[in-house]
């Protein structure tokens, strides 16, 4: 590649993770983890894209968005997870109902006391209250990507 677009792209990336930088201090009901960034889009959605600021986490959120996108597809009426309404293919966005945030009391009745229900999940959750919310009063997994 040569040396003026590989400092394109550089300048690209900077200029991208600034935004979203400034973007996630603007909205403190935002999240970030490793592999994807969440916004709110309103009230009533959120918009999950892959983080810009590591080439190997981008494809893993990437393909966290595209399993979302699939899992939800299929699954939404057989397991109690939060559906993708909207995503743009190859993973680059996917736009979920907002759910509210689930306290720890809600998190042990309903997840970590009836896991049977949840260990036989044909997606990859991990346990964690980041991970679950509630959706028109049900206990739901918001973060399904793998």
């Amino acid at each position: 590649m040569k040396k003026g677009n590989v400092e394109t792209l550089q300048r690209f990336r900077v200029r991208i993770e600034t935004w979203v930088r400034r973007t996630l201090d603007k909205h403190p009901r935002t999240g970030i983890g490793v592999t994807r960034f969440v916004l709110p889009l309103g009230r009533r959605y959120v918009v999950k894209m892959p983080v810009p600021f590591n080439w190997l986490h981008f494809l893993q959120g990437l393909q966290g968005n595209v399993h979302e996108a699939v899992f939800s597809k299929h699954l939404v009426d057989v397991f109690p997870i939060c559906p993708v309404v909207a995503s743009i293919p190859g993973g680059f966005l996917n736009v979920m109902p907002r759910a509210e945030a689930i306290t720890e009391d809600q998190l042990t009745k309903e997840v970590r006391q009836k896991w049977g229900m949840w260990k036989d999940m044909a997606i990859p959750i991990e346990i964690k209250r980041n991970n679950f919310g509630v959706l028109d009063g049900r206990v739901v997994v918001v973060d399904y990507g793998g």
